[in-house]
């Protein structure tokens, strides 16, 4: 049944690639100076970022809980890119919630008519990540090595680097999760239609659309 191997391997790709983009997310906002402001001071350089504040010397990082509005001379650039990672980051664990939620309500549950619409959300909210954080990633892009000057290339890179896999994994998973709103959408509408048509005596033959699940039940016209 072409329909249903075409929603389930949708369902699959989301799944991994939203996974994918949240190790890459946790990965990008676990480095120390990754999308910081940084000031000299006593000899060393602190690092601002949205939930910590490190000072760095020459062979050491140590990193407290200071937030960010304590930090001086605040540059605009870098309230944007932290405000566009920090909600990046917020919509893609929904992102992922919102598609566990699919799966269970969709293939455990077996309500195709609420499905539809998580799958939509789902879409969604994967765009909106991908948005939020190739802006953040843009913007870290062109000003953070200006403001750095040159400072820690190596591990700016590779943090820089998990949020383009972020960004492009969670527009992935957005594209595949629209399509498959599309093809459970279509199917809900076929089996709703055929339903409706069976009247009664003929109710056994096709599963009501409340409960149906795709590929569970097609005829040859559907399917071509």
């Amino acid at each position: 049944m072409a329909g249903m191997d075409e929603s389930t391997m949708h369902i699959k790709l989301t799944l991994a690639l939203l996974i994918l983009a949240n190790i890459a997310n946790i990965v990008m906002m676990a480095t120390p100076e990754w999308m910081s402001y940084m000031v000299w001071d006593e000899g060393a350089w602190w690092f601002y970022g949205m939930w910590f504040r490190c000072r760095t010397q020459t062979a050491y990082t140590v990193c407290d809980g200071i937030p960010t509005n304590r930090a001086p001379g605040m540059h605009p650039w870098f309230v944007a890119t932290q405000v566009f990672a920090n909600f990046g980051f917020s919509t893609l664990i929904l992102a992922l919630i919102a598609n566990l939620l699919y799966i269970y309500v969709g293939y455990c549950y077996r309500k195709l008519d609420d499905s539809k619409w998580l799958a939509m959300l789902v879409s969604f909210l994967s765009w909106v990540s991908c948005v939020l954080i190739f802006f953040a990633s843009v913007i870290f892009a062109f000003k953070y090595n200006e403001e750095s000057r040159g400072l820690f290339g190596l591990r700016l890179s590779y943090s820089w680097g998990m949020s383009v896999v972020c960004w492009m994994s969670s527009g992935l998973a957005g594209s595949f999760a629209a399509r498959d709103a599309y093809i459970t959408w279509k199917i809900y509408e076929h089996e709703g239609s055929l339903y409706n048509y069976a009247g009664t005596g003929n109710e056994s033959v096709y599963t009501a659309p409340s409960v149906a699940r795709p590929g569970i039940r097609y005829n040859q016209e559907f399917e071509q």
